[in-house]
């Protein structure tokens, strides 16, 4: 424990029997070793305090590591990393006058009206030359065809879908 060498043990053994008399150095040694024992004991005891407070401190940090995993959401985290502000989602999302949806039935072609003075609102994404063409298109767009007809033939007459009982067409 202490790296003691034989010379240096001799050397305390001379200088124990002078200064403590032979009938009294086995009481002497007791006491010693009982001394050694208590400060073995009170360090082992601090050391087992100090392990048990390193492991609740471990534990709570795991509870806190736990609890923010659960809590974590990778989307949100994207998002205010990319797009703190909202620039870019909003540039994204069409302006409430310009509605980009397509209308229910398929129009018949005609020849393209003359552009629209003024200027036109489209995404900020979008090119301008773009924006005017889509908004001068707009008229001969056409469902995508996996949207379900308006109309369908039940038995000898049409039914428009999504209609209360009493308003079908034949």
């Amino acid at each position: 424990m202490f790296d003691f060498s034989w010379s240096e043990i001799a050397i305390i053994v001379i200088v124990a029997l002078v200064f403590i008399r032979p009938a009294d150095l086995p009481v002497a040694l007791r006491a010693l070793s009982r001394g050694v024992r208590a400060v073995r004991r009170m360090a082992a005891e601090f050391q087992g305090h100090v392990d048990e407070m390193v492991r609740e401190a471990d534990m709570g940090e795991v509870r806190e590591q736990f609890r923010d995993l659960r809590r974590f959401d990778l989307r949100t985290k994207v998002e205010r990393a990319i797009d703190a502000d909202g620039t870019l989602r909003r540039s994204f999302e069409p302006p409430p006058s310009l509605s980009l949806a397509p209308p229910l039935a398929p129009a018949p072609v005609l020849p393209a009206p003359a552009p629209e003075p003024g200027p036109v609102e489209a995404p900020a994404i979008l090119p301008p030359s773009t924006a005017r063409r889509l908004a001068r298109e707009r008229e001969r767009w056409y469902p995508p065809s996996i949207l379900p007809p308006v109309m369908v033939q039940h038995g000898s007459r049409r039914v428009r879908l999504g209609a209360p009982e009493g308003e079908e067409r034949e």
